[in-house]
């Protein structure tokens, strides 16, 4: 693309295993892209890294950008000024600590959790805004994981927990809470992104939820993600994780 500008300010830092879905989703839509930013690709196919955390952690410490922008393999900047947006509009809203996404979740006025997005955010093939805010930027209580944004300096101060979200879920949930006990913002932006598959959900995911939980047992916020955010006692998290292990064992043992 002619006029295109690099920008060694921002890093965009995926792990993926589906090299194909990398190249046609998320490296296809960056090279439309008015801004050229550095690309950290980490090849997990041979399962290389053991948690999201683990791969994610290495990515931003070989990065150069000051902005660091964390991306599942099958996101989409979908205009050409989509990934200009989102970092314009992350620096008008931002400070060191703060945790920037483009889909959350959060209370509503009435204390029931909500999904909140950017009107052109586009979450599994719908424009989420519809149900949130509709310009600007929302404080949310967590983002999803599809996207996370930050200061490489919040980064520093904060990594993923690799001991806690020692899978594949859970470690944007751990920035955005240690972010709030913290007193710094956590808010979704308005940008031009779809995020494509729906993920998935195992009996990992239960136990980081557990665990995050009990963590942050003491403050009053969402533990959760867009998938499953409503608030409940740790005791139901831990049995609910325990029974989803179960079932899966059976699975796997042919029983069920």
């Amino acid at each position: 693309m002619s006029g295109k500008v690099f920008d060694k300010s921002i890093s965009v830092i995926c792990v993926y295993n589906k090299p194909d879905v990398l190249e046609r989703v998320l490296k296809d839509s960056l090279k439309k892209q008015t801004v050229n930013a550095e690309l950290i690709a980490l090849d997990n196919t041979k399962a290389k890294y053991s948690s999201a955390a683990a791969a994610l952690n290495y990515g931003a410490s070989i990065s150069q950008g000051d902005i660091l922008i964390f991306a599942h393999q099958d996101v989409s900047f979908d205009s050409p000024n989509a990934l200009y947006e989102l970092t314009e509009n992350f620096k008008k809203c931002a400070s060191i600590g703060d945790i920037g996404g483009v889909v959350g979740s959060a209370f509503s006025d009435t204390g029931i959790p909500k999904i909140v997005a950017g009107c052109k955010a586009n979450f599994l093939g719908e424009k989420v805004g519809r149900k949130g805010f509709q310009s600007g930027f929302s404080q949310a209580e967590t983002v999803d994981e599809f996207l996370i944004v930050m200061y490489k300096s919040t980064f520093l101060i904060h990594p993923f927990d690799e001991q806690l979200c020692d899978g594949w879920h859970f470690y944007a949930v751990e920035q955005c809470l240690n972010a709030k006990v913290n007193g710094k913002k956590v808010f979704v932006i308005n940008a031009d992104i779809r995020h494509i598959s729906p993920g998935y959900i195992d009996s990992k995911f239960y136990w980081a939820q557990y665990k995050i939980a009990k963590k942050y047992q003491n403050i009053d916020h969402i533990i959760g993600t867009c998938c499953n955010f409503e608030p409940q006692p740790l005791y139901k998290l831990w049995i609910k994780a325990v029974k989803v292990t179960a079932k899966q064992k059976l699975k796997e043992w042919n029983i069920l």
